[in-house]
C-alpha cells in the first residue's frame, strides 16, 4: 500500500494576548496492484476523534472506524489569561472515510468548544470541552479532554 499525509499550521497574534490558530491535515492511502476497495490493515488505517482532532468525540470513536482517507480542520483562539494559564474557544471539522473514492465533504463532522490551560514547565496541561454540533442517534452531546501539549 502506500499511504500519505499532510498537516500545515498557521499562527497569527491578533494582540499582545490574543493569538488566532489554525490547522488542516489530509490523509489519504491506498493499496497497490489490488483494487480500492480492499482497506489497509487496521493499524495503517487513519482514524479520527480525541484530543488531537476532533473534540467532540472520544479517542478513534468517528466511524466508521478507522478508514483509508482522513479531512481534518481545526481553529482555535487562544487567549493569554494570567501568568499561569491560557483559554481558549475551539472548533474542528473533519471526517475519516472507509477509501479515498468515498471522501465527500457533504459529510464532514463539526465539534466546538472551550478549553483551559495550565502553562507547566512540561507544556500546556490542557482540558477541552468538546461539543458535537452534529450529534447522531446514539451518540454523546460532548466529550471531555485532559491532556499535555496544544492540540496543533
Amino acid at each position: 500500500f502506500i499511504k500519505g499525509f499532510v498537516q500545515a499550521s498557521a499562527f497569527e497574534p491578533l494582540t499582545t494576548r490574543l493569538v488566532l490558530a489554525v490547522n488542516a491535515r489530509l490523509g489519504l492511502a491506498r493499496t497497490i496492484g489490488l483494487e480500492e476497495s480492499i482497506f489497509l490493515p487496521r493499524a495503517e488505517r487513519f482514524y479520527a476523534g480525541g484530543d488531537y482532532s476532533l473534540r467532540g468525540f472520544s479517542l478513534d470513536s468517528v466511524l466508521p472506524s478507522g478508514g483509508n482517507a482522513l479531512v481534518l480542520g481545526s481553529a482555535e483562539l487562544r487567549m493569554d489569561a494570567g501568568r499561569y494559564f491560557e483559554a481558549a474557544v475551539f472548533s474542528d471539522v473533519g471526517n475519516v472515510y472507509p477509501l479515498v473514492s468515498d471522501l465527500d465533504l457533504r459529510d464532514l463532522r463539526y465539534t466546538a468548544g472551550v478549553g483551559l490551560r495550565y502553562k507547566s514547565a512540561l507544556g500546556p496541561l490542557r482540558v477541552d470541552w468538546g461539543y458535537k454540533l452534529d450529534r447522531r442517534p446514539g451518540e454523546s452531546a460532548y466529550h471531555v479532554h485532559l491532556t499535555i501539549g496544544h492540540a496543533f
